[in-house]
Parts: structure tokens; sequence; C-alpha cells
């Protein structure tokens, strides 16, 4: 094994220290055994640095930062590793045992490209299991345009570590992070896509994303994700156009708020839910969505009469 190992695994943590532990045990459990973690701690309160001690393979990195948000700690990260490939883990996500084996292949195959590689995602719902889409040159003229309409999911992707070196996550971003470098990467460097599914994506009754929503700072946040899209279609200019259809920001952005509005009724708040939903209205100029209006619009008479009630 070479003094720097092939695959940097980066973990990114904060509060979680349950959860780290499965995401951990899954690298210990792959097959190939060129790797290292690096755990990024994003100002835990709770057992996290134990919990990371715990572990005695000597291949686990771990440093400790207060509070920045998650850009912040993947990018401490990314400073901290030394493989030639980075890959990225959440920490309530895990990977198969066969994902660096069948990562570690297909970059042998290409001789080392400095490129990006994914494998496919499963998303876990209690305890049952649901594929999301691969990359098909068939049903998409490029990877840009499917992960503009896909949930890329940092934890299938590998990057060459020159790629990350030029592109790092913009702190600036407290959502859309991942898919804002991913598409900035793909734009200078080739993609492979692994017909493969190694990863998994667990979805929880009360995830994080969602209680956004219930706090003060919901619509701020819903802000600074149509800010992260428009700064990517600022920042890809010409190039991007010429990959993606003229209406695909305007898209983004009404989709987003319409998500957002989806989100806010989750957590029954319709007031917030409806000035997302016509916010959403005011940026659909193509009659997007309208099936997906219609079915938000029943949700929201639902909860908004079971409030009433």
């Amino acid at each position: 094994m070479a003094v720097n190992p092939l695959f940097t695994i980066i973990i990114p943590t904060a509060n979680r220290a349950k959860l780290l532990r499965r995401a951990i045990e899954s690298v210990l459990k792959q097959r190939c055994e060129d790797w290292e973690i690096c755990i990024a701690d994003d100002g835990s309160t709770d057992n996290t640095q134990e919990v990371v001690k715990s572990f005695t393979d000597p291949r686990i990195h771990y440093s400790f930062q207060q509070h920045q948000e998650r850009s912040v700690a993947r990018n401490k990260g990314i400073e901290m590793a030394k493989g030639q490939y980075l890959c990225f883990l959440d920490d309530d996500d895990y990977f198969f045992p066969e994902h660096l084996e069948l990562l570690e292949q297909s970059i042998k195959k290409e001789a080392y490209p400095i490129a990006v590689f994914r494998t496919g995602m499963l998303i876990e719902r209690q305890g049952q299991f649901t594929k999301t889409p691969n990359f098909d040159p068939e049903q998409f003229s490029n990877p840009i345009l499917f992960f503009l309409k896909n949930m890329a999911g940092i934890h299938t992707l590998c990057f060459h570590q020159k790629i990350i070196q030029t592109f790092s996550f913009d702190p600036r971003w407290f959502h859309f992070q991942d898919t804002h470098l991913l598409v900035r990467a793909l734009l200078e460097f080739p993609f492979y896509q692994l017909d493969t599914y190694t990863c998994v994506y667990v979805r929880y009754e009360n995830m994080g994303s969602i209680s956004v929503f219930r706090g003060e700072e919901a619509e701020a946040r819903t802000a600074n994700n149509v800010s992260a899209i428009r700064d990517l279609f600022e920042q890809g200019g010409q190039k991007l156009q010429t990959l993606v259809p003229s209406h695909m920001e305007d898209f983004l952005v009404c989709q987003k708020y319409l998500d957002h509005a989806n989100g806010a009724l989750q957590v029954k708040r319709t007031a917030l839910s409806w000035r997302y939903f016509n916010q959403s209205l005011k940026h659909n100029k193509r009659a997007w969505l309208t099936m997906a209006y219609g079915k938000y619009l029943l949700r929201w008479g639902i909860v908004f009469f079971k409030n009433l009630f």
C-alpha cells in the first residue's frame, strides 16, 4: 500500500454520535482497504469525540471546529485529506462493503483519470429501499443536465484530489452546495457513472432538512438556497447555458420554492407554506409543475382546515 491512500472518505458531523458510528463502520467493512477517514466535527456538544476515539484504526483522523455549517466542515476534511481520490459520506448515511472496491476497479480501468466517478444510490425509509436514477446518456444529453434534475447524493461521488483542489464547497450556501460544486467541476472534468448501487441515503420522519422550516430563519434559508442556484448559473455562464435548456435556472427556482412550500406544510406552517407557493407561481413562466401545484393545493387545504379544528 502506498504512503498516501487511494481514497479519503470525508465525514462531516454535528451532534449525531449515534448515527456516526454506523457511517464509520460502513467504511471499516470495505473490501478495499486502501483508504483513510477524515472526520470533521462541526461543533458537536454530544459525545461525538468519544465515539470516534472508540475506533482504534489509525486510518481514522478527527478534527474539531466551532460550528460553521457543513460546507466549512467538508472543506476542513479536504484540508486533512491525503488520498488520491476523495469521497464524501454524511454521518447518517452509509456505504455497502463493495463501494470502494468497485470504484477502484473503475478508476484502474480508466487509468486513474482526473475525473468524477459515481455509483448508484438507494434511499432507505423505515427499512425499505428504493433505487434512484443513474445517469443514462440515452435519457440525458450530459451529466450536468441529469444532476440539475436529480438529487446529486454527495456520498455517491468520488473526485480526483486535483478537482477538489480547484473546486471546494462554497461556504456561503447552506443548501444546494453539493450540486453547486459538482456542476462547476463537470464543466471542466470528465464523468464516469458506474451501473451499481453501493450507497444508502437514509430518510427519517423528522430530518434536519424538514426541521429547518420550524425555525425563524426558514425564509432566510430558502432565500439562501435560491441565491445558490442563481450564483451557479452566473458562474457557469455561457458554457453552462449551452448544456441545459434556456429556462433551466428559472425552473429550478420555481421548483425550489414549491419544494419548500411542501416542507413548510409538513410542519403545519400553512402561512409560510403559502408564501413559498406564491413565490413559486411568481417564477413560473411556462406553466411548469401544473400537476404538482394541484397536489400541493389539495394538501394545503387539508392541513389548513385540520388546523382550524
